[in-house]
């Protein structure tokens, strides 16, 4: 009898440590590609970070010759940590702009995303590339540079797609600008403006949409699709930065995201981008007035803009080190051309 109870006891023990181990096998694999071309990107540099675990872990290998890298969170970080609703990665290489890429988890803690595809911007333009509706959207064009242009998001019917729009483009803005107004700057922020783009764009092309935010003049292009899928709704929406300066490029960000078919809504979507679009306006607003403070040789609009970029810094806390990155790299551009 006593050997049969040890058994049970190994076996008990055995079925408890497989238990516990099996978060662990969960490893998140990806795959990083030239968006131009497709070919796979060796030597990218992957961060990853987990919403609300205060940190940032740059991975130790660079993506490898099939572009391919992987990722273990229980090798990482904390069971308290990977309690999480979201995962954030950013992508770095020379000769392309950054992204970062925010995942909705399937749920809280749940790493079975499946593999992941990204794909990376050449910094430069492919020759000849430009907008194909340059005359269309002539008119939209932003006077001041303070233009959020947003490319409609597509649902059916049609009716139901532009009341979603409007409602959307409501939402953001009255988020946008509480978020600009809670940074308690002693300058005032230039009110930033919101117009529905009234073109298609996939919200992966962001060579097109650079290209006709360039034409447009705008500070900023967010860009969206819906699928659905059984029964939920996939939304992948992607907010391009315009402006740049000499030497600072800011990337793109992208937030997947799978909402219940029925509770896809503007108010749902808007609560799960407002922080990162008011963040992301903010930093576009901050290269935009640096560029022609720069142009203008005007240095107190130019400490002006470094009062915000402190501001901002101050109040995105923990969870965010991609963007306190960004805020980092433009602060030292700013700081350069202040000591000069």
């Amino acid at each position: 009898m006593r050997p049969r109870r040890r058994d049970a006891c190994f076996a008990a023990a055995a079925a408890l440590a497989a238990a516990t181990a099996s978060p662990q096998t969960v490893v998140v694999t990806g795959r990083v590609v030239d968006q131009a071309t497709g070919a796979a990107l060796s030597g990218v540099r992957v961060v990853v970070e987990l919403s609300g675990s205060g940190r940032s872990l740059p991975l130790p290998a660079t993506t490898d010759a099939s572009g391919s890298f992987t990722f273990d969170p229980a090798q990482h970080f904390s069971a308290q940590e990977r309690d999480t609703e979201g995962l954030s990665l950013s992508f770095a290489k020379d000769g392309y702009r950054t992204l970062t890429k925010v995942r909705r988890l399937p749920a809280r803690g749940d790493f079975h995303v499946g593999p992941l595809e990204f794909r990376l911007e050449p910094l430069a333009i492919s020759p000849g590339r430009a907008c194909a509706d340059a005359d269309k959207l002539f008119p939209l064009r932003s006077q001041e540079g303070r233009t959020l242009f947003v490319v409609p998001y597509e649902l059916e019917p049609s009716e139901r797609s532009r009341e979603f729009n409007d409602r959307l483009l409501l939402t953001l803005k009255r988020r946008i600008q509480t978020h600009l107004q809670e940074l308690n700057v002693e300058s005032e922020v230039a009110e930033v403006g919101l117009r529905s783009l009234p073109e298609r764009v996939a919200a992966a092309d962001t060579e097109t949409i650079r290209a006709c935010g360039g034409t447009l003049n705008a500070l900023a292009v967010a860009a969206g699709t819906v699928t659905a899928s059984g029964s939920e709704i996939a939304v992948e929406s992607e907010y391009v930065i315009i402006p740049t300066l000499p030497r600072f490029r800011p990337g793109s960000l992208s937030i997947d995201d799978r909402i219940p078919l029925e509770g896809l809504s503007a108010s749902a979507l808007g609560r799960r981008l407002d922080a990162l679009w008011g963040r992301g306006t903010l930093l576009a607003l901050a290269v935009a007035e640096a560029r022609d403070a720069l142009a203008a040789r005007d240095r107190p609009r130019l400490e002006r803009v470094r009062s915000w970029l402190v501001a901002e810094r101050g109040q995105t806390g923990q969870g965010n080190e991609t963007l306190v990155h960004s805020i980092a790299e433009l602060l030292r551009n700013i700081d350069e051309e202040l000591a000069r």
